[in-house]
């Protein structure tokens, strides 16, 4: 997939985008090397000609070893991301519920807003 953009994105939208296309890269490579794990060794056991039932079960065993392994990884990297964006989009509601960083206007030529004298 062509990822274009824009100028009016902010960089937070180009860091999601590169993180989406990098989490779908890494998944897409890790099915597919799942997929060839799984062609060697059926040419593996075919070679080494156990008996039917001795390899079908090896077969099944090392396939779901493989399967769960990569399954288990790409749902550890899914809920670190959905959680990293989850706290960044709360911590950035956070601060704009409480003013955010702002900085105190300056005052040239007259006393501050509050009435108070300046200090020297």
């Amino acid at each position: 997939m062509l990822m274009t953009s824009s100028r009016e994105d902010t960089a937070a939208t180009v860091l999601l985008r590169w993180l989406s296309q990098a989490m779908m890269n890494l998944t897409l490579g890790l099915a597919a090397s799942v997929i060839w794990f799984a062609g060697r060794l059926l040419s593996v056991i075919f070679a080494y000609q156990p008996p039917l039932l001795s390899g079908t079960v090896f077969a099944v065993v090392a396939m779901v070893g493989a399967a769960g392994t990569v399954l288990l990884f790409v749902l550890v990297m899914y809920s670190a991301a959905v959680g990293g964006v989850y706290l960044v989009v709360r911590q950035a509601a956070r601060a704009r519920l409480e003013g955010g960083p702002r900085a105190r206007p300056a005052h040239i030529g007259g006393p501050p807003a509050d009435g108070d004298a300046p200090r020297a």
